[in-house]
C-alpha cells in the first residue's frame, strides 16, 4: 500500500443532514494505485456518485489529498447502511487499494484485500478540514 496513504488530509463539504457518526471515504480515481487519465477519473467519479445515490445511501463531497492538497482526489464520504462491510465492498467493486472508515473522531486506513483489519490513522479533527 502506497505510503502517502497513511498521511493523507481531507477536505469535505458538510452533509445537509449534519455529520454522521460513521462513514467510509472512497474514491473511484485512479483504479488499482495506478494513475489514471483525468478523463477516466471523472468518469469513474460519476459512476460511483450514481452507484451511491441507486444505494440511497447519504453521500457527501470528501477531497482526499497530501497535507498541502498538491496532490488531491476527489471522493465521497459514505454512510452505508451496511456499515464498514459495505464501504469496503464498494472499494473492492471501484478496485481501489483501499478505503477510508470514520468513526468516533477517528480515521481508519482498511486494504480493501478480503480479511484485512483497520488500522488507526489519525484523528478526524487533526485531519479534515470544511472546504471553502
Amino acid at each position: 500500500m502506497n505510503p502517502e496513504y497513511w498521511k493523507a488530509h481531507f477536505r469535505f463539504d458538510p452533509p445537509p443532514r449534519g455529520m454522521p457518526t460513521a462513514f467510509g471515504i472512497v474514491t473511484a480515481c485512479n483504479p488499482r494505485g495506478t494513475v489514471a487519465p483525468d478523463s477516466d477519473n471523472e468518469a469513474a467519479d460519476q459512476a460511483l456518485a450514481a452507484r451511491i445515490d441507486a444505494s440511497g445511501w447519504q453521500k457527501f463531497r470528501v477531497i482526499g489529498g497530501s497535507e498541502d492538497f498538491s496532490h488531491a482526489e476527489p471522493g465521497w464520504g459514505v454512510a452505508a447502511s451496511g456499515g464498514l462491510a459495505a464501504i469496503l465492498i464498494l472499494g473492492r467493486e471501484f478496485h481501489q487499494v483501499s478505503i477510508y472508515w470514520v468513526t468516533e473522531d477517528q480515521i481508519f486506513l482498511c486494504d480493501c484485500s478480503p480479511g484485512s483489519s483497520p488500522v488507526l490513522v489519525a484523528r478526524w479533527e487533526d485531519r479534515a478540514r470544511v472546504r471553502s
